[in-house]
């Protein structure tokens, strides 16, 4: 039992000492289950250096983008088209970064993704054998007025408060208006409005 207690203590201090605790595969960006509506969505992963520095691989619905680019790791700044689904995507800044020291980083900005739910993937293999790792980030590329409708819709913003009687705060109004608003004629063309009561009844648009 102390002996255990001890070799966990040790291994504590290695970690501490060296300043590289074990990680796994990390995905950055894009965040989990985001609603993405800019032109371009970025992705970043992460792979600790006890996997297999250039057999890291990143896919996007199922799609291998380096393999698709004809890429071989490491590499910066590449780009190009590729077919996801049915659309095609263009890829740019694309870069796959093999430090001397510290992690690999592997990022890109894909433009152009379909307006739909979208899964990117990421995969290394241990550089000591074993089953790969795999990660995946669940997201959805909306339009952008879809967003901003859910914004508002979410928003739950409650209605102004109804004014009694024919009064507005301190001001006294002449008579109550008509409601729910009618059409008011203005140079041929229909605007929404409020009349007075007394004339809308009277049909005098």
């Amino acid at each position: 039992m102390r002996r255990a207690a001890l070799a966990r203590t040790a291994l504590a201090a290695l970690l501490l000492a060296t300043g590289c605790p074990p990680a796994s595969v990390v995905i950055t960006k894009p965040r989990l289950n985001a609603l993405e509506d800019d032109p371009g969505v970025a992705i970043a992963v992460s792979v600790p250096r006890r996997y297999v520095l250039d057999a890291s691989t990143v896919r996007m619905d199922g799609v291998d983008l380096v393999a698709a680019l004809g890429l071989t790791p490491p590499f910066e700044n590449a780009g190009g088209s590729v077919l996801i689904g049915s659309t095609l995507v263009t890829v740019s800044g694309f870069t796959y970064s093999i430090p001397s020291s510290g992690s690999v980083t592997i990022d890109a900005t894909l433009t152009g993704l379909a307006s739909e739910d979208h899964v990117l993937e990421a995969e290394a293999i241990p550089s000591g054998g074993g089953d790969p790792t795999i990660k995946t980030r669940a997201f959805a590329v909306v339009e952008p007025m879809t967003l901003e409708a859910q914004v508002i819709a979410s928003s739950g913003t409650p209605p102004p408060p109804l004014v009694p009687g024919n009064h507005a705060g301190n001001a006294t109004l002449g008579e109550p208006l008509a409601a729910p608003p009618v059409g008011i004629a203005n140079g041929g063309s229909l605007r929404a409005g409020y009349v007075p009561a007394a004339q809308a009844r009277a049909g005098a648009l």
